[in-house]
């Protein structure tokens, strides 16, 4: 309790009550990241690492583990609460580690949705957003790859600088989600980078999270809409079998889910497709547009895809403006065209 201006109070709190515990619901990182702080606590060696150094630096704020109650902070280094020895890793691997570090640091905070507030609150996101730009902006052949820590790191070195392309760093920023993702791309841009190469980053994206979505032909979209249609003329008996499955409820809650997280996802990597007219190509605005379609995007969105699409609508043909009508009794979406005219006629 000495360590931690959070327990302190909270137990300080409870002696004049019939509390035999003390529960912390809303401890980023959850079990995990209060078992590493509790090691801490009671002197056991903790191994900061890029895995886990976002987790330790949320955990401590949280614990209020700051070096007055370090019981010795004056003292050296070594005396350090757990606050200050994760913002010092966090530093150093910011601004020295090597670019492996960076994205782990990353990946970290997209796959714990309770650790982004604090991360976002404690600049981690920021911070690492911002090395991880400098770094896709420098030539790749002066950059340090693996694990700092890592025995193969000279190895690895000499792989990327056989194999770097401009396009190197795609798959690695690909794996973040999509709000950190952005953080990336809006910091890679501060630096300068030419919005061609960002587009085709933001591009890379969607391939990668909208698989199967991203319908690439007229052929596609025909088959698609034939089949949905001949599915609602043949399916009334199909449709009582799947309303008397018994797994019919949770197979609707997956599917909502999905799709609020692929919406998410389009309504993101449209917010971020730099503003220059030959960015991106109309055909990719289109795929994305009959995503938002499929999603039920928000206007906005929606609104955005076609006001770009209504600039190079000179490309299209119209094949390519066949976009399914979804949820209601039409073949095609003859509103989304009209949108899509009316911005033309104001070019």
């Amino acid at each position: 309790m000495s360590r931690s201006g959070r327990l302190n109070r909270l137990v300080f709190e409870s002696r004049d009550t019939e509390k035999d515990h003390i529960m912390l619901h809303d401890i980023p990182g959850g079990s995990e990241a209060f078992e590493m702080a509790a090691r801490f606590l009671y002197g056991v060696k903790l191994e900061i690492t890029p895995y886990n150094v976002a987790i330790l630096r949320c955990a401590a704020e949280y614990l209020e583990m700051i070096d007055s109650l370090a019981g010795g902070g004056d003292h050296g280094s070594s005396s350090s609460n757990l606050v200050t020895k994760a913002e010092n890793y966090l530093n150093s691997l910011v601004m020295q580690g090597s670019w492996q570090d960076s994205i782990c640091v990353l990946q970290s905070c997209s796959s714990r949705p309770e650790l982004k507030p604090w991360a976002e609150e404690l600049e981690i996101v920021r911070r690492c957003s911002e090395s991880v730009a400098w770094k896709a902006c420098t030539d790749p052949n002066g950059i340090r790859w693996s694990f700092s820590s890592s025995k193969t790191a000279a190895a690895a070195q000499e792989h990327h600088h056989a194999v770097a392309a401009r396009d190197w760093w795609f798959s690695d920023v690909s794996t973040l989600s999509i709000d950190v993702f952005s953080k990336v791309i809006s910091a890679v841009n501060l630096k300068g980078m030419h919005y061609t190469m960002v587009a085709s980053a933001v591009v890379y994206y969607a391939e990668k999270w909208l698989p199967g979505m991203l319908l690439t032909s007229e052929a596609s979209t025909m088959s698609t809409t034939i089949s949905r249609r001949k599915a609602e003329k043949q399916g009334g008996s199909h449709h009582q079998q799947q309303l008397v499955s018994p797994n019919f409820t949770a197979e609707l809650k997956d599917e909502s889910k999905m799709k609020l997280k692929n919406r998410a996802t389009l309504q993101g990597i449209v917010s971020i497709i730099p503003p220059q007219q030959d960015a991106v190509s109309c055909s990719f605005l289109l795929q994305l547009l009959r995503v938002a379609c499929m999603v039920n995007a928000g206007a906005l969105c929606k609104t955005d895809l076609e006001r770009r699409i209504g600039m190079q609508l000179d490309t299209v043909s119209l094949t390519d403006l066949l976009i399914p009508a979804y949820g209601n009794d039409t073949l095609y979406d003859t509103d989304v065209v009209q949108h899509i005219l009316d911005h033309y006629l104001h070019v």
